[in-house]
């Protein structure tokens, strides 16, 4: 699975990967998933349980709408092949080999974010998530991953 990259150590909220897109549309969805997040399920005490977890387990399979999951339980800062230098965070990837999905915890912030595979950086090439039907989908899958663990 692909890691998800970040040019620093901050989160993105409604931003794009690069930070050059800031959009006043993206802006008003973003912050109406926020306020859609279901804390009981993605709040950081569960993420945090995922990402830690007894077994050690950083990929596994569940019976989900997205059953590949892959957990990064490590912050580190990676030098790429174009000799640039991306933070990579701890996170939790759900996917179905077509659409890829990321839980992002930074500096105690939750930052859900979804790949697009249409950009032409391997490492800068994912967006906020801006609609509620992609954000259930992830918190449906998350709460399957935490009854998993």
């Amino acid at each position: 699975m692909n890691n998800i990259h970040y040019i620093n150590d901050e989160p993105l909220a409604h931003l794009d990967s690069t930070r050059r897109l800031n959009s006043f549309i993206w802006r008003i969805m973003y912050k109406r998933v926020c306020k859609n997040i279901d804390t009981s399920i993605l709040n950081i005490k569960n993420i945090k349980k995922v990402l830690f977890n007894k077994n050690g387990l950083n990929q596994m399979k569940i019976e989900a709408a997205l059953p590949y999951v892959s957990i990064n339980n490590e912050t580190m800062w990676y030098l790429a092949d174009d000799q640039e230098e991306y933070y990579l965070p701890l996170s939790i990837s759900f996917t179905d080999s077509n659409m890829f999905y990321d839980i992002v915890l930074i500096d105690g912030k939750i930052d859900i974010r979804v790949k697009d595979l249409r950009k032409k950086s391997p490492y800068l090439n994912h967006n906020p998530i801006l609609l509620l039907r992609d954000l259930k989908k992830i918190q449906a899958n998350f709460e399957v991953l935490l009854n998993t663990i």
